[in-house]
């Protein structure tokens, strides 16, 4: 039984290595958009469990310009499936 187990994770490990060799290299626009929408990420959750910063529907709405703009800026760089 422990030996099928050990097989198991084995071969689980030796498939999650070879997908890590595939390096994706994304395009700086990419990277902006990824750093943009980590900063009003950021910026959202320490507004809502602080008294930091106020609370801002412009954080929600930079997250989801950011994330758009990602998702489109990776189709151009067909990176998408």
């Amino acid at each position: 039984m422990y030996k099928k187990v050990i097989k198991l994770l084995e071969l689980f490990l030796m498939n999650f290595n070879q997908k890590e060799a595939k390096t994706f290299s994304y395009s700086n626009r990419s990277k902006i958009f990824v750093t943009g929408m980590c900063v009003f990420v950021i910026l959202y959750a320490t507004s809502l469990f602080t008294n930091i910063i106020e609370v801002s529907p412009i954080y929600e709405g930079g997250v989801s310009v950011c994330m758009l703009g990602w998702l489109i800026s990776t189709y151009f760089d067909k990176k998408t499936p």
